[in-house]
């Protein structure tokens, strides 16, 4: 019942400016890329890039902004990240980011950038949310809706059975952008949920702890990374990185070879490059603010995430 009511409150938690929009895949990626780089932005405004994958979907660019703004009026964050995105991704589109002529572009990276997906599969966390094939064929009656509140066979089975209540119109899985300034970001609602402590604990049931991280010499993510930031910096543009927030149920499942051969790549990344790196925090896993074990819920519940990265973009705006 607990679960079911959080989840509830969850999905309510929707960012108020989110818009409807078409999922953005491999083949419309190019033209709104090249849409969004080729406008005519203004010569005054001091352009800061955030990229990375979906683990930084949560940035609230609305927040960030007036936070940022305070310090630099002319400062304007957007949010380049979208859904499997990957440093051997970004780096076709390193070009056109620098033809942008950012002011700042900082980076989210973390152990998933660089894991070994040849060697050791990876299986994505399990997830609280039903397949949509699943809500389709076995649609509840609305009769039954108070029953299930009544008698929860488990919490997973609680919070299936209402979300298939919630998504009676479809509405869960429909996509939409949910803050301005995210030109490439498509969610669906289901993002927004912040599950349990007890949901969180579940997903890792069947992690596969074998994961591997090839050495600096091997990794082509890492190589591919190091030439992003030559690159970035070669035109005389500032790029820092930091790492994405994970919750320590997952990290705590990931071997001490793992964790090592994590720490090698930032070492080669800081050595050889001169970036700054800026550490995960750690007090983000006592927080209900949870989607799955590496994504942060797109809640505004949330925003403790986005005012992190407006703390970091304050710093690195400094002379």
């Amino acid at each position: 019942m607990v679960i079911a009511s959080i989840v509830f409150f969850g999905i309510m938690q929707i960012p108020e400016k989110g818009t409807n929009k078409s999922i953005i895949t491999e083949s419309n990626f190019s033209t709104l890329q090249n849409d969004f780089f080729s406008q005519d932005f203004n010569n005054n405004t001091k352009k800061i890039f955030i990229l990375g994958t979906s683990e930084i979907q949560a940035l609230n660019t609305t927040k960030i902004n007036s936070k940022v703004q305070i310090q630099c009026p002319e400062c304007m964050v957007y949010n380049l990240s979208r859904q499997g995105e990957s440093i051997n991704k970004r780096i076709k589109t390193v070009d056109s980011i620098i033809s942008a002529n950012p002011h700042l572009i900082i980076y989210g990276i973390s152990e998933i950038d660089f894991r070994t997906l040849t060697n050791a599969e990876y299986k994505n966390p399990k997830t609280i949310l039903p397949d949509i094939g699943d809500i389709i064929h076995n649609e509840i009656k609305p009769f039954k809706y108070f029953e299930f509140l009544k008698i929860p066979q488990s919490p997973k089975d609680q919070t299936w059975n209402l979300i298939r209540q919630l998504n009676k119109d479809g509405s869960l899985y429909s996509s939409f952008t949910p803050y301005p300034n995210t030109p490439f970001l498509t969610i669906e609602k289901t993002h927004t949920i912040i599950i349990s402590e007890l949901e969180l604990a579940q997903t890792l049931v069947d992690y596969n702890s074998n994961e591997e991280i090839n050495d600096p010499v091997k990794n082509q993510s890492l190589k591919n990374m190091k030439e992003i930031i030559n690159k970035v910096q070669k035109n005389n543009h500032k790029i820092v990185l930091f790492i994405t927030p994970h919750h320590d149920y997952l990290t705590s499942k990931q071997s001490i070879k793992f964790k090592e051969s994590f720490q090698m790549i930032l070492s080669d990344l800081e050595n050889s490059t001169d970036v700054k790196i800026y550490p995960r925090s750690e007090s983000y896993s006592r927080l209900p603010i949870w989607h799955d074990t590496n994504h942060i819920a797109v809640n505004d519940k949330s925003s403790i995430y986005s005012e992190d990265i407006s703390k970091i973009i304050i710093e690195e705006l400094k002379p």
